[in-house]
């Protein structure tokens, strides 16, 4: 004979049922909305459609490190700038892919070092783009200028492979209710997203653009999934630069009296960044004498960057940068440390907590990029 629950229990036992399942199904929908919110934007570049192709012939040369992390590393390379020549369609930037070769070195520790030892190993002769892979950090970072490095005006772009084992550990970990499939997709769209960011603001450099503060901007020092496009500024200097095709090959000085026009075009407000090469291009050019080493602070929005932390993200909002010229004959590494020192006295009356110096280069000076952050 079965036993029957009183009507009141079975009622109570229904009840809970509906109320685990409900809120489980919120938690899930939950972290199936924050896992969106995380998907990146899709880059591409707005704005009028260039006329002309502007055909960018590049060699890529891959280091042990890099080649070691991705087995397929030259279908890598391949996809990266057939992704880029997507996103920049509107500017008729055509990356081709001339010679992909085995660069024979381990990986080096320090991104300006490594950018100089590719400038000698390959001067860049026939082509207009030289890229260098290197190894992949250890940890997470959203700090551009720790995931790659070119040279101002340059030809020379060096990247870090994008793999990123503490990150995907990170979205597991984190949306535990979503299948393993959307977790794994959700970080190769990331992926294939900072891979992209990373090369076109290394690259943005190289034809001139400028640090921005602008969420949605390639040229932001920290990266962020929203970027998807150039500045108005940035959209312009990228625009004269491929105007000027031959600017390494003769037409230089048509190329800065045109980029000079557009940075005075664009004087109003404080950006030192922007002051600095338009005395740079003005000295360049015969229009002034040398610019006094640059000191002051180049503005950025607070905004929130992923730092490491003994291996752990840590959240921070970037309170300011600022640049210095290492003095001629001045010891980097020592200008480095002091430089450090100095900053973090000051740290504490912006608000902060933590700083970063880096040694950065620029023909025939280099100087020093400084960050301050308040982390939580």
């Amino acid at each position: 004979m079965k036993a029957h629950l009183p009507a009141s229990a079975a009622l109570s036992a229904l009840l809970l049922t509906c109320a685990c399942t409900t809120a489980w199904f919120t938690a899930y929908q939950r972290q199936k909305e924050a896992a969106e919110a995380l998907r990146p934007a899709a880059p591409v570049v707005s704005g009028p459609v260039a006329v002309e192709r502007a055909r960018v012939t590049v060699r890529a040369w891959a280091d042990a490190d890099y080649r070691a992390q991705n087995l397929s590393w030259r279908d890598n390379v391949e996809r990266l700038l057939d992704r880029a020549s997507e996103a920049l369609a509107a500017y008729g930037v055509e990356f081709v892919l001339a010679r992909a070769s085995v660069w024979d070195r381990a990986s080096g520790s320090n991104l300006d070092a490594d950018l100089r030892a590719i400038e000698t190993h390959d001067p860049g002769a026939g082509v207009d783009l030289v890229m260098a892979f290197v190894s992949a950090l250890p940890a997470f970072t959203a700090s551009l200028h720790q995931l790659g490095v070119a040279r101002v005006f340059g030809n020379h772009v060096v990247l870090r492979g994008s793999e990123d084992a503490a990150e995907y550990d990170a979205l597991t970990r984190g949306f535990a209710m979503l299948s393993k499939e959307k977790t794994s997709d959700l970080y190769y769209q990331r992926k294939r997203h900072k891979e992209l960011s990373v090369f076109l603001h290394e690259w943005g450099h190289t034809v001139g653009a400028l640090h921005s503060s602008q969420g949605s901007d390639f040229m932001r020092p920290a990266w962020s999934p929203d970027a998807a496009t150039f500045s108005p500024l940035n959209d312009e200097i990228v625009r004269t630069a491929l105007s000027h095709p031959d600017r390494h090959h003769g037409g230089q000085r048509d190329w800065q009296e045109a980029l000079l026009a557009v940075l005075q075009a664009h004087a109003d407000g404080d950006d030192a960044e922007r002051d600095q090469m338009t005395a740079d291009l003005r000295h360049a050019l015969g229009l002034a004498a040398p610019p006094p080493p640059p000191v002051d602070t180049t503005p950025v929005s607070a905004d929130e960057v992923d730092l490491v932390d003994e291996n752990t993200p840590v959240q921070c909002k970037v309170l300011g940068m600022q640049r210095a010229e290492v003095a001629a004959g001045q010891d980097p590494g020592a200008a480095q440390a002091q430089a450090e020192a100095a900053l973090k006295e000051g740290a504490a009356a912006q608000g902060g907590d933590r700083v970063s110096v880096m040694v950065k280069e620029r023909p025939g000076k280099r100087y020093l990029l400084s960050t301050v952050y308040r982390c939580r």
